[in-house]
């Protein structure tokens, strides 16, 4: 796993300045693997399938393509090409515009059917997108995954409660950026917004752990993801199933 990472840092460097994943195999290895062990906290088992939306260089299928039915998506096309020739075959390219990552001229929805996933992740997703986009994206993942299905999805979230601090907030609209000149860079929403965007697409939030970094979270999810808050969200079983 590691040489598959270490190649990919690699070859990140002959095709952009910089890295976007650091330079650091052994820590994408623990980021992966800690994925893995959330997953299986919440119920992952061998006959479940997974999709992992922005799945970069595979960093978290690594730890799950023998343990369950994966499926990554991403939209850059040198990632997706990446994964497909070192991991597996399991991976799809997404002809999405996003200013800071594709220049595609589509915003497509996601090539899935109706009801196909157990469990969604998006990591360090929506915290480059804009709110229009993120609803997109709920609408779809309501769509694609099961009754009982879950989705894990990784934010910067601000509240009175809770104030963002890791860097200055500059508003737009009702949510913020870190630098206006290139927004997509690093948004923040606020919390209660984004909590009333996933009731108004049937999602039901079980848990939200806050990142450490703030000290404002739980220490086992900051040791990784220090920066960023995860949503972990329900989709109900139907009224029929409930009551079958």
């Amino acid at each position: 796993m590691r040489e598959i990472l270490q190649s990919w840092l690699s070859y990140e460097k002959t095709i952009r300045d910089g890295n976007l994943y650091g330079n650091n195999p052994d820590q994408m290895l623990e980021a992966g693997s800690y994925w893995k062990d959330v997953l299986e906290a919440y119920g992952l088992s061998k006959e479940h399938n997974v999709l992992d939306i922005g799945c970069g260089c595979g960093k978290q299928a690594l730890h799950l393509v023998d343990i369950c039915s994966y499926q990554g998506l991403d939209i850059l096309e040198e990632s997706i090409n990446f994964c497909k020739e070192n991991i597996s075959p399991n991976f799809k390219l997404l002809e999405f515009h996003n200013d800071f990552y594709s220049q595609s001229e589509f915003k497509n929805p996601l090539p899935y059917k109706d009801e196909e996933f157990d469990f969604i992740i998006l990591l360090s997703v929506f915290t480059h997108m804009m709110p229009d986009d993120v609803e997109m994206y709920l609408e779809e993942i309501k769509r694609i995954l099961k009754p009982g299905g879950m989705v894990f999805a990784t934010f910067f979230l601000t509240s009175e409660l809770r104030p963002f601090k890791r860097f200055k907030l500059n508003p737009i609209d009702d949510y913020y950026v870190k630098l206006k000149e290139d927004p997509l860079q690093a948004i923040v929403f606020n919390e209660l917004n984004i909590i009333e965007l996933y009731k108004k697409h049937g999602l039901e939030i079980q848990d939200i752990y806050y990142g450490a970094s703030e000290k404002r979270g739980v220490p086992n999810y900051g040791r990784l993801m220090a920066i960023q808050d995860c949503l972990v969200a329900i989709k109900p079983q139907s009224h029929d199933a409930r009551h079958a």
